[in-house]
């Protein structure tokens, strides 16, 4: 056998998964050091068993080998997943101290390090720091004595951190991060993260933001998000004069600012400071009081300064109060002048919403080819949502797509919809019915689509949805279905009584089920004033089959819902209620009906559950299941 070059067996190792790697350690003696090094270089933890065993593995490795697996370890993150069901938001578990000790004597060549900032804050108060003499990414740094005792030992080697906005705050901001950043000489990356819920206000001015690049000059990448973070000016005028007095930046490359209140003369100060930007996302906020009201040209001026100055923006994201301001056809043709953007974003959830038909055709026209991200406001639109459809065959490149109407009375054709977005990978829908071919009709079928996360809500689907999902979206990882209702056949006891999600191949990351029900519910002739959401589910995996309930908390501190799993004589009642159900046993009449239901051997609350039907799930694996009705919701009579 010849033998292969390590450089052919790393790029092989590149394309393998975890379990693949471990096999080909053993495949021969030659091999096995190029596929520990790959298996072991970046380990990605999701639970905190994971991470036990992964600790005594490391251990054992550590007594008995001559070059111990963590040695190998550059990069850990350990990120437990989310819980299972919407309920109080808890603290986050922080991992355990006796196993946070002897991490840096166990992998002491990391180079990145990902946890919970609790946990983190624990390590840097008490673990031995010094050691870890290659260590370039933290956790994020929440407090302030955390900050400095870790930026002692690790400060001057680290290229990249990312810092919550509250730490920043001081009489004097210019002194705090003076004080901070001055250890920190190398950095590259730096992301100031707003406060996750209500907290001080950090405000940067301009002086702050020509200190910052003064102390860190080797800074390639800058995030500052977050609504607890302004950026407010004095005076325009003043403004402009100080920065044409100042340097520009050449290191930048990328460029993220998102916060509660960004004036628009901030576009001139990014056109003269970053001329070299490569991606530039960004978020403004007009200032009433600086721009009088009634002069657009002054905004459409600042935009196009930008891209005439920033002449290297490969990938652009935008947004302001009125779309037009930046979208005009001077911006774009020197955009596209510059040869060098790739992608136009327009950022979900701020002002680009499509509002109007000559907009969406304006893009169409023009931008189409360089488009990755669309929302648009089908019901603001003077258009019917085929008009739409047909515009959209235009962008080639658009990976994420929100669609908002205001009815059911709008009807989706999803393999239309995919055919004409062929790289969509994210896709959301606001109401609207949703029809997919029969199951027929795309039976052997071999086109296959790229869509990662499918996001609906208050949307009417069809019994064999979940079919043609199976079948045609097989990179399908996040299934999200809020206030959804399936149409059923009134004929037909099957369709009144199960919400099939049956797609046995997948390896889902999250299936959310937020309040989703049967359009036809033989309860609701008897019980029309209770909320009609589906409370029990039947999950089917490669590993396990369990039957849920949901059902509110008892405990007045806990806000949300909760999921149990059933007893096994539960479920087995409960099975044998729904097969009866199923073939018309005893729903015949309304006597029947509720005879059926008093006859089970089970509690009051589950019976009332038993009424509205149950979703069966099946899939490979599921990751986290998110599942939720509003019980205590009732329907307008």
């Amino acid at each position: 056998m010849i033998p292969l070059p390590t450089e052919i067996l790393m790029q092989i190792a590149s394309y393998l998964n975890a379990s693949d790697k471990k096999t080909m350690l053993f495949t021969c003696h030659d091999w096995h050091e190029i596929f520990r090094n790959s298996l072991y270089n970046t380990v990605i933890i999701k639970s905190f068993d994971q991470f036990k065993e992964l600790h005594e593995a490391l251990q054992i490795s550590y007594h008995k080998s001559l070059i111990p697996n963590g040695h190998v370890i550059k990069h850990l993150s350990v990120q437990p997943r989310k819980s299972t069901c919407f309920q109080k938001k808890w603290p986050e578990p922080e991992l355990p101290y006796s196993l946070l000790e002897s991490l840096p004597q166990l992998c002491p060549y990391l180079e990145s390090l990902d946890f919970d900032p609790t946990s983190w804050k624990m390590c840097a108060s008490y673990c031995t720091l010094d050691s870890w003499k290659h260590l370039r990414k933290i956790p994020a740094i929440t407090c302030l004595n955390e900050t400095f005792s870790s930026l002692k030992y690790l400060g001057g080697t680290l290229t990249s951190i990312t810092v919550q906005s509250g730490i920043l705050v001081d009489v004097s901001t210019s002194n705090r991060l003076s004080s901070i950043f001055s250890l920190t000489p190398y950095l590259e990356e730096l992301t100031i993260q707003g406060e996750q819920y209500e907290g001080p206000i950090l405000k940067l001015k301009f002086q702050d933001m020509e200190l910052l690049h003064c102390l860190l000059p080797k800074l390639t990448r800058l995030s500052i998000v977050g609504s607890s973070i302004e950026m407010p000016i004095c005076s325009s005028k003043l403004m402009a004069q100080q920065m044409m007095a100042r340097s520009n930046t050449s290191e930048l490359r990328y460029l993220h600012w998102d916060t509660r209140h960004t004036p628009s003369i901030w576009l001139l100060y990014i056109a003269h400071k970053y001329p070299h930007l490569r991606h530039l996302q960004l978020d403004v906020h007009y200032d009433s009081q600086e721009i009088p009201n009634g002069t657009p040209q002054v905004e459409e001026e600042l935009f196009l300064n930008l891209v005439d100055k920033c002449r290297h923006i490969e990938i652009l994201a935008l947004s302001c109060p009125t779309l037009s301001h930046w979208l005009t056809i001077p911006f774009l043709k020197s955009l596209k002048n510059n040869q060098c953007v790739s992608q136009i974003c327009f950022p979900v959830q701020k002002s680009n919403q499509i509002k109007r038909v000559a907009e969406l055709e304006f893009i169409a026209d023009h931008i189409s080819q360089f488009t990755t991200m669309l929302e648009v406001d089908q019901w603001r639109i003077n258009s019917n949502i085929s008009h739409t459809f047909r515009l959209l065959e235009n962008f080639h490149k658009l990976s994420y797509l929100k669609i908002k109407c205001d009815s059911y009375h709008t009807e989706y054709d999803l393999q239309h919809l995919l055919d004409a977005c062929p790289a969509l990978e994210t896709l959301v829908l606001e109401w609207g019915t949703l029809y997919v071919p029969s199951p027929l009709s795309y039976y052997g079928r071999t086109k296959r689509y790229n869509l990662k996360e499918l996001y609906v809500t208050f949307i009417a689907f069809e019994t064999h949805f979940s079919n043609f999902l199976s079948r045609t979206c097989q990179s399908l990882k996040v299934l999200s279905m809020t206030k959804c209702k399936q149409l059923c056949d009134i004929k037909d006891m099957v369709s009144q009584t199960t919400v099939y999600i049956d797609m046995p191949n997948h390896e889902f990351e999250t299936i959310v089920l937020d309040g989703i029900r049967l359009d036809y519910s033989s309860a609701n002739m008897f019980y029309s004033g209770l909320s009609s959401y589906i409370r029990i589910a039947y999950v089917q995996t490669r590993d396990d089959a369990i039957w849920q309930q949901h059902r509110t908390t008892q405990d007045a501190n806990n806000d949300g819902p909760l999921i149990e799993t059933l007893a096994p004589r539960d479920a087995l009642a409960i099975q044998a209620y729904f097969d009866e159900r199923k073939q018309h046993s005893f729903v015949n009449t309304s006597k029947g009906f509720l005879k059926g239901l008093y006859e089970q051997n089970i509690d009051n609350i589950l019976k009332t559950n038993l009424m509205f039907g149950y979703v069966d799930i099946r899939c490979k694996r599921l990751q986290n299941f998110l599942f939720s009705s509003n019980i205590n919701c009732y329907r307008a009579r």
